[in-house]
């Protein structure tokens, strides 16, 4: 940013040192010719010298004009020719030169843009020049933007690795594409070294690598030994499988029967809360499960529903409704029995009037004695 404030500044000066100059020339311009030929030191050809030549002979005055004449319109016409000949060439450049410093730059915003025209000249070209060599960078930029891109997502992954070791991504690289130009390009003994750097490096146990290059020796044996081990095995295999689809078959059936047995129950009559009690019905089971002890669903369903408050209370109230209902059927019983027994000392019988259950069992008492 120094560099382009220091050349706009330049451009600057230069563009007020171009007005002056443009000034000074316009003064100059409107002297007076003759100030000019007095200058030069020119003065009227006379006849007698103008018709000489080099030997002093005189020669007509009208052959002498034609010479300088014809002398100057060939000289005149070949730098024209020789001016004309570049100038065509650069056409088309200056051209887009000046197209380019009529419209500012693209990159400007449209309320920076509408000033363009008030930057002076020397300026503006300064800025194109600038803009275009920005815009060159930032187009050769491109390629080497990709490329770091890719590079960080190839590392990435291996960011914690490189941290614990010490090392950035660009040592790991140069670390990893130097071992491996070892083992490919090297000789025998440089990469039988590398790999004992290896070794040593990473801490690779010798008899495991010792195992692991025999098991390829023998990769083919070993997979006979395998076969031939499974074919001895398979009726052992087969054999267990038989059983293992047996025990699975009586889990199922199993636990068909206690689904059934299940049902049965909550659909018997007597068993009406055993809907609003069966996670309490679960809990008891499973508690009596773990202490080893077998509970059947019937104790389940009465110790949870003597637990309920609600459902106490009305298993009780039920309860004494048919305890009253029972003393009452065995009341009316004894006083049947005690109405059918009749006896008197004439032998008529004779219906005693009754006087309550005491009377009766007193006249049925009675009866008996007299009998």
């Amino acid at each position: 940013m120094g560099d382009l404030r220091e050349e706009l500044e330049k451009a600057f000066e230069a563009e007020g040192g171009n007005e002056a100059t443009d000034e000074e020339n316009a003064a100059e311009g409107s002297a007076d010719p003759a100030v000019d030929d007095q200058s030069t030191g020119a003065s009227p050809d006379p006849e007698g010298e103008a018709g000489t030549d080099e030997s002093g002979d005189a020669q007509p005055e009208s052959e002498a004009g034609d010479q300088d004449a014809s002398g100057d319109t060939a000289a005149e016409k070949a730098a024209g020719e020789a001016e004309k000949e570049p100038e065509e060439g650069a056409g088309s450049g200056k051209k887009a030169e000046k197209d380019a410093l009529d419209s500012a730059p693209h990159s400007w915003s449209p309320a920076v843009r509408e000033h363009w025209s008030e930057i002076p000249k020397a300026a503006r070209e300064v800025i194109v020049k600038r803009e275009g060599e920005i815009l060159s960078k930032m187009e050769e930029l491109k390629g080497y933007t990709e490329f770091s891109r890719q590079f960080n997502e190839v590392i990435r992954p291996f960011e914690a690795l490189m941290a614990a070791q010490g090392v950035t991504a660009l040592e790991a690289t140069k670390n990893l594409m130097t071992t491996s130009a070892r083992l490919t390009m090297g000789t025998a003994q440089e990469k039988a070294a590398v790999v004992k750097e290896i070794i040593d490096g990473f801490g690779v146990d010798i008899g495991i690598l010792d195992g692991v290059l025999a098991g390829e020796a023998g990769a083919g044996e070993n997979a006979q030994i395998a076969a031939l081990l499974d074919q001895r095995l398979a009726p052992i295999q087969n054999f267990m499988q038989q059983q293992a689809n047996v025990q699975r078959q009586q889990y199922q059936t199993q636990a068909q029967e206690v689904n059934s047995t299940i049902e049965q129950f909550y659909a018997d009559p007597k068993n009406e809360f055993a809907g609003d009690v069966a996670s309490v019905m679960a809990d008891l089971m499973e508690a009596a499960a773990n202490r080893g002890q077998e509970m059947s669903l019937e104790k389940a369903y009465e110790s949870a529903c003597y637990a309920d408050p609600e459902i106490r209370k009305i298993l009780v109230s039920r309860e004494r409704a048919a305890a009253a209902k029972e003393n009452a059927a065995r009341v009316s019983g004894k006083k049947a029995a005690a109405s059918s027994i009749s006896g008197s000392p004439g032998g008529a019988s004779s219906s005693p009037v009754s006087k309550g259950i005491r009377g009766d069992i007193e006249n049925a008492w009675d009866a008996l004695q007299e009998g």
